[in-house]
């Protein structure tokens, strides 16, 4: 069940790079085809290769930013939808609720407002660039660390090595090589977070998550044994109470 949930999700998310692809190139993509200037796999994968030359250049549109932002919003929502318990039997439609919900929390957002959150360093931006990425890498290196054995373990610790790079470039950006009326695009209670969540972050890789595997597997496992305790217990009941029914009937 995890393993189909896991791939609508990823053809979901295919399906919408896609689709976003096309909208950010901000032509029709069949006109080479009607005109019959252009095959259609180039009328169909031309904006895909645009738009990764625009982002090569540093021009992408920002309009890319508030589909980003959408996607982002949806995959946290329905993180958290999975986990309410009247809402774990709909399955598949918790991700087209996710969907909504985002498309509407998102709907009057302009771009500009969401590039200039995404890229900012005030409060809104340090809760989109390390806040939110933080918790989902949280859960995921958990989820992937239990499930998936050694292999999982090296993934989780790279993901988490490469999140560590991106916060520290981005205080470094912010502290030396930028600038806004002259002064530092970060003040030091921001880069004192950027700072705090790189500590957090890096005592999580070595300290914190072998501690937390190593309880959550001895909690995992007082279960289970509680579990079958509970369970032969049952049976014994049943057995002694079969016996009894079969002494008696022996007597009469």
């Amino acid at each position: 069940m995890q393993k189909k949930s896991l791939m609508f999700i990823s053809f979901m998310l295919v399906l919408f790079v896609f689709s976003m692809s096309l909208v950010a190139a901000q032509r029709d993509p069949f006109a080479g085809i009607r005109s019959g200037s252009g095959s259609g796999a180039s009328a169909v994968f031309d904006p895909v290769k645009d738009m990764f030359a625009s982002w090569q250049d540093g021009d992408l549109s920002i309009n890319i930013a508030k589909y980003v932002f959408w996607l982002l919003l949806t995959l946290v929502i329905f993180s958290i939808l999975l986990y309410i318990p009247f809402l774990t039997k709909l399955g598949k439609w918790n991700f087209l609720l996710a969907v909504l919900i985002a498309f509407l929390s998102t709907a009057y957002l302009t771009p500009s407002d969401v590039y200039s959150a995404l890229a900012s360093y005030g409060a809104l931006g340090i809760v989109l660039s390390a806040a939110i990425p933080f918790v989902i890498l949280l859960f995921f290196s958990i989820q992937i660390s239990k499930e998936g054995g050694a292999g999982g373990k090296i993934l989780s610790k790279f993901i988490w090595a490469a999140f560590v790079l991106f916060l520290v470039w981005k205080l470094f950006q912010g502290a030396f090589f930028c600038e806004i009326d002259g002064g530092r695009c970060i003040s030091l209670w921001e880069g004192g977070a950027y700072l705090l969540f790189i500590i957090g972050s890096i005592l999580w890789i070595f300290f914190f998550e072998k501690m937390f595997l190593k309880s959550l597997y001895k909690e995992e496992f007082e279960q289970s044994k509680t579990s079958l305790e509970k369970n032969l217990q049952a049976q014994r009941a049943k057995r002694e109470a079969e016996a009894r029914d079969f002494y008696a009937e022996g007597a009469d």
